[in-house]
């Protein structure tokens, strides 16, 4: 079923795909999305990951070319996503996925 499905070691356990801050687009384990400030997002996970030691992985596109995106901070409940080119950050498709233990 899709709880063992879940477990299973290698798959991702979080996923999203956002603009501009607002709301997912789609996502996977992912409770919402606040816009903390330009190019600077949390994205909160439904279930909680077991420690902080999970591997992250981030990416925003503009234009059609990736920019330079990653995590401000990782947490059990949450990422904080951010873009070193914040300007272009406001009006990008911005991914973020994490590969991890949940708790």
């Amino acid at each position: 079923n899709s709880t063992t499905t879940n477990l299973q070691q290698g798959l991702a356990k979080a996923w999203v795909q956002t603009a501009s801050g607002a709301a997912p687009s789609d996502s996977f384990n992912i409770s919402g999305v606040v816009d903390n400030s330009t190019g600077n997002y949390t994205a909160s996970f439904s279930n909680n990951m077991s420690n902080d030691d999970y591997s992250p992985t981030a990416a925003k596109i503009t234009g059609g070319a990736g920019r330079d995106v990653g995590y401000a901070s990782i947490a059990t409940s949450n990422m904080v996503l951010y873009s070193t080119t914040a300007s272009d950050v406001e009006d990008a498709t911005c991914f973020g996925t994490v590969h991890g233990d949940l708790a």
